[in-house]
């Protein structure tokens, strides 16, 4: 199990193993996924690579890094296929409950990707996963 809180005025949508939500304004995107079949976090890092692969072109990453609480984190640049706009991304894998990795994505126009710094932190700051819902 795992749970995120979207700001009240964007615009959300679900399947079984996603859940996204795109800003008022369009600029910004995030979702969370569970990431099905994917063995470690790298297998989940591929599969979180091939989904920004059907959404956009262009791509620069980062070198992958590794957060205190064991998430792996790739970062990078690209081009929205859709409408060109230059992007900014960051996404993560991390264990979301026993065997079961999740993934989660910012997309942010490059050109206000400050606007949205905050308002990323607070929807991780969200993020629960299975062993937070026994405490």
């Amino acid at each position: 199990m795992v749970a995120i809180t979207f700001p009240q005025d964007w615009k959300q949508s679900a399947s079984d193993t996603l859940v996204s939500a795109i800003s008022p304004d369009g600029q910004a995107w995030a979702g969370l996924a569970l990431l099905q079949g994917a063995a470690d976090k790298q297998a989940g890092i591929n599969k979180v690579k091939e989904g920004l692969g059907n959404h956009l072109s262009d791509i620069q990453y980062d070198e992958p890094t590794e957060t205190k609480t064991g998430a792996l984190v790739i970062t990078g640049s690209g081009k929205g296929k859709k409408a060109g706009v230059d992007v900014v991304f960051a996404a993560g894998v991390f264990e979301a409950g026993k065997g079961q990795l999740a993934g989660v994505a910012f997309v942010v126009d490059s050109k206000i990707e400050d606007h949205y710094k905050d308002t990323a932190h607070s929807i991780c700051e969200t993020i629960r996963r299975a062993e937070d819902f026994t405490k």
